[in-house]
């Protein structure tokens, strides 16, 4: 049944657990598959080994990942970018992937040239310190998508319902704790929240960060250095 597998270039597979052991399978040759990371289901031999690949192939089936595929994904340490490249196996498109960089934990300057940091009374993330005071967040991949951790535990939030600032605040990562990386020119991004706002360092009121902007300009374009 999943013998259309067989004939992709070798590679990862990635999807929800049951898809990957299926094709997996048949395709035991050429493809090294590995479930979605939200499931948080991982054979423990291969805890050292996934992305040792070139080619990762990712199941458009709107099944394994919440929102369905973007351009950009973070799974298993890695942000994935879009080959542009996708087949069709046994009526399901697979869409090429290949590793951007490592970026699982890492700190963030705006455009402003300051780093984001989180304040210690209101948890509010502003980006107006040196690269020494600099907050060092992780990124993590959950049942609902991408979300960003702070050192203190706590999930970055938007406020969607408010101003749109960001504080990191909160115990889980559901719909305002959920971002959508967008890559421009190498390690700057801009993030997205799941009402299609931006996030910007809002230079009026001391560069809170702050999502409430319909398109990505200078403010809303972020770099990302690992730590």
């Amino acid at each position: 049944m999943y013998g259309e597998y067989q004939k992709l270039p070798r590679g990862t597979i990635i999807g929800r657990y049951w898809d990957v052991y299926l094709i997996n399978s048949v395709a035991i040759d050429s493809l090294q598959s590995l479930p979605f990371e939200g499931e948080l289901i991982r054979n423990y031999e291969w805890r050292n080994l996934p992305l040792k690949e070139t080619n990762f192939y990712l199941l458009n089936n709107g099944k394994g990942f919440p929102g369905g595929l973007t351009d950009i994904v973070f799974q298993h340490g890695f942000l994935l970018k879009n080959s542009g490249i996708k087949y069709i196996c046994n009526g399901t498109e697979v869409l090429l992937y290949h590793k951007l960089y490592p970026i699982k934990k890492f700190i963030i300057k705006a455009a402003n040239n300051q780093y984001v940091s989180v304040d210690s009374q209101t948890n509010l993330l502003t980006a107006n310190k040196s690269i020494s005071e600099a907050e060092v967040f992780e990124l993590t991949a959950t049942m609902n998508g991408t979300a960003l951790k702070a050192s203190n535990g706590k999930f970055v939030s938007a406020d969607l319902a408010g101003n749109g600032n960001l504080a990191a605040k909160s115990d889980n990562a559901n719909g305002w704790e959920i971002f959508q990386i967008i890559e421009h020119d190498g390690k700057k991004i801009s993030l997205r929240t799941t009402n299609d706002k931006f996030v910007s360092a809002n230079l009026s009121d001391n560069a809170v960060m702050t999502a409430n902007r319909d398109k990505a300009s200078d403010w809303e374009i972020f770099q990302l250095e690992p730590r």
